[in-house]
């Protein structure tokens, strides 16, 4: 499963991270992430189960959010925030 496969992947790049697996609906989750100061998260949501590609880069300050390629996380322009070994956390919109 994909969300196995970005554990692996933050894990063998020494990345912090969280997998958030509860029922709690998306915005709850955010607001979650937001009071915990979280600068990150990597959301695998519905166009995730669709495309089995991308997922929701989101940052905590200006609430942008971004669809990634996974193959894409570590390249250059976004290894910037990765290599300072932020806290991620990942949570899901649907089981998988």
């Amino acid at each position: 499963m994909l969300k196995f496969f970005l554990a692996e992947l933050l894990r063998d790049n020494n990345i912090s991270h969280y997998m958030d697996q509860s029922d709690s609906n998306i915005g709850k989750k955010y607001w979650r992430v937001d009071e915990m100061g979280i600068p990150y998260c990597l959301t695998v949501d519905d166009q995730t189960l669709l495309d089995g590609s991308t997922v929701t880069l989101r940052e905590i300050n200006t609430r942008a959010q971004i669809r990634v390629k996974v193959i894409t996380l570590f390249d250059s322009h976004l290894i910037l925030p990765l290599y300072l070994n932020f806290y991620f956390i990942f949570f899901f919109s649907m089981r998988d």
